[in-house]
C-alpha cells in the first residue's frame, strides 16, 4: 500500500536550515545597457527592478508593445535567454548572430543552446517546439543546460519539495533562484511562467545579492496532498472547508483504523474502510460529496494516506 516518494531525505532537509545569502561579489554579468524604462512597469511593481537588471545585462530586452510582464513566455525565449546566458559566461557578449538564410529571429540561438545539450533528450524534445509556451520546469531546464556549477553556488540546504525531485530544480531552490509559490516550497513545474516571472530568476542569476535565504515549511498532510492548506475543497450552503481542515479529519480517522487493515475491509456496519473514512469527514465537518470543488473531485484518499504515512516515517526513522 505505501509507495516510498523518490529521492528524498526529509528528515536532513527539517533539520537544516537555510545559510544567509551571499553578497553580490563579481558580476558574471555586467551591465552593458542603460535601463530607459517601460511603459507597462510602473514603479514600485514587484519585478521592476528584474526588469530593470535584465535590460541592463542584455538577458531580456523588450518588444515593441513594452516588457509585456504578464504575457506568457515562448520557448524560443527562454531559449535565447539561456543562450545569451551561456555565450557571455564563456566571455561573449550574449549577441549570437543568427544563421545564413534563417527563417525566424531565434535560429541561431536555438542551434547555440541545441550544441550545449545534444545529449539531453528533454531540452532536445523542448527546442523542437519553440513556438510553444515554456512551462517552469521547462524554463529550469534551458538555464540548466547553460549555467555551470559555479553560476549558481548554494545558499541552502533543501533536499525535498513537496511536489519534485528533480535535482535540477532543487539545485535552483538552493541556489536562491527559486523559493516555490508558497511557504510550503511547492515548485509546480507544469505551470507556465510569465515574462515578469522569468525576470525574477534572471536577474538572481545575474546579480548574487538578489538571491533568496529558504527553508520550506514542512506539513506532512500538505506536502501528500499537493494542496495548501487553504485549497478550498467544499463550497455551498454559507459553508466552505479547506483542504487543512478535510485532511486534519481524514488523518485522525485513518490513524483511528486497525494497522492491519485494508481499505477494502468490511467494517460490522457493511461500509468499507474507505466509505467510513470518506463518509465519517463529510459528516464531521458537515459537508456533502456534493458540495465538493475540482479540487476533492480529483482527490484520491488511498494516495494521499499512502504517501503521508511514508513521509511521517522517513522523519521519524
Amino acid at each position: 500500500m505505501r509507495r516510498k516518494l523518490a529521492a528524498i531525505c526529509l528528515a536532513a532537509a527539517l533539520t537544516l536550515s537555510a545559510l544567509p545569502a551571499s553578497a553580490a561579489g563579481t558580476e558574471r554579468f555586467p551591465s552593458v545597457n542603460e535601463y530607459p524604462g517601460y511603459a507597462d512597469v510602473s514603479a514600485g511593481i514587484w519585478y521592476g527592478d528584474n526588469a530593470k537588471i535584465c535590460y541592463e545585462t542584455g538577458l531580456i530586452m523588450g518588444t515593441d508593445r513594452g516588457f509585456e510582464p504578464g504575457r506568457v513566455m515562448q520557448i524560443s525565449e527562454a531559449a535565447a535567454i539561456a543562450a545569451r546566458m551561456h555565450h557571455i559566461l564563456s566571455g561573449g557578449d550574449g549577441a549570437i548572430p543568427n544563421l545564413p538564410g534563417a527563417a525566424n529571429w531565434y535560429d541561431g540561438q536555438l542551434a547555440y543552446l541545441r550544441s550545449l545539450a545534444s545529449g539531453d533528450s528533454v531540452v532536445l524534445s523542448l527546442l523542437a517546439q519553440p513556438e510553444q509556451e515554456i512551462t517552469r520546469l521547462g524554463f529550469l531546464r534551458l538555464l540548466a543546460a547553460a549555467l555551470p556549477e559555479e553560476a549558481l553556488s548554494p545558499i541552502n540546504t533543501i533536499s525535498a519539495l513537496p511536489d519534485s525531485a528533480d535535482s535540477h530544480v532543487l539545485r535552483f531552490y538552493n541556489a536562491g533562484i527559486l523559493t516555490g509559490v508558497s511557504q510550503y516550497g511547492f515548485f509546480r513545474g507544469s505551470g507556465t511562467l510569465s515574462r515578469a516571472e522569468a525576470a525574477a530568476m534572471v536577474s538572481r542569476v545575474a546579480r548574487e545579492d538578489l538571491r533568496q535565504a529558504f527553508s520550506p515549511t514542512f506539513d506532512a498532510a500538505v506536502w501528500a496532498s499537493g494542496m495548501t492548506p487553504d485549497t478550498v475543497l467544499f463550497q455551498g450552503g454559507g459553508k466552505t472547508v479547506t483542504a487543512k481542515a478535510y485532511l486534519n479529519e481524514v488523518v485522525a480517522l485513518a490513524g483511528g483504523l486497525k494497522t492491519d487493515y485494508n481499505w477494502n475491509d468490511l467494517r460490522e456496519d457493511g461500509r468499507t474502510q474507505m466509505a467510513y473514512v470518506k463518509e465519517t469527514a463529510l459528516s464531521n465537518l458537515g459537508v456533502s460529496a456534493g458540495m465538493g470543488t475540482l479540487h476533492y473531485q480529483s482527490f484520491d484518499l488511498q494516495v494521499f494516506y499512502s504517501r503521508y504515512l511514508d513521509l511521517t516515517e522517513t522523519v521519524m526513522a
